[in-house]
């Protein structure tokens, strides 16, 4: 069986989630703090994502979070980035800013073609290009073949995509 999964980015950062009680941002597991490696992985054949979390230090999943349509996503600060569901505040502190920048343009990329699908549909989806910080519309298959090997956006012309929309 051919895994459809594949890493659209990895950064390193501490997973936090917001206790109301305390008021306080603490590890998801108790007493591990530190860095993990954090990916959001495609799923091309559902066109699904989600966000994993591997501790650095002893390799133990500590998220593994399906990206789910709606989905509020706050850049709180350069380095400390956080959403939620019903039931909890999650947060991630990077080790840099440029790892932050890295994780959140593939969130926004996930989000935006999670929000551009209706009913779970498969039809064009939102693209984001890194390059002129532009969104192009694009079929799954052409999407599917850019996020395992990204491009310039004068490459992203001559692969089908069309319909340029400036953010």
């Amino acid at each position: 069986m051919v895994c459809s999964e594949q890493s659209i980015c990895q950064a390193r950062a501490s997973v936090m989630v917001y206790d109301d009680t305390s008021k306080k941002w603490v590890p998801i597991k108790p007493g591990q703090q530190g860095f993990s490696r954090i990916n959001i992985y495609h799923n091309t054949a559902s066109n699904t994502f989600r966000v994993v979390g591997v501790k650095l230090q002893d390799q133990q999943v500590v998220i593994n979070y399906s990206i789910v349509k709606g989905l509020k996503y706050n850049q709180a600060t350069p380095t400390f980035h956080q959403w939620r569901d019903a039931r909890q505040v999650y947060g991630l502190n990077f080790a840099s800013k440029e790892e932050a920048t890295t994780f959140s343009n593939a969130m926004l990329f996930a989000l935006n073609i999670m929000n551009s699908q209706e009913g779970g549909k498969r039809g064009s989806v939102l693209a984001w290009c890194l390059d002129s910080l532009s969104f192009y519309l694009c079929p799954p298959t052409v999407l599917a073949a850019w996020v395992s090997s990204p491009c310039s956006c004068a490459e992203l012309m001559l692969c089908g995509f069309s319909e340029k929309r400036t953010a």
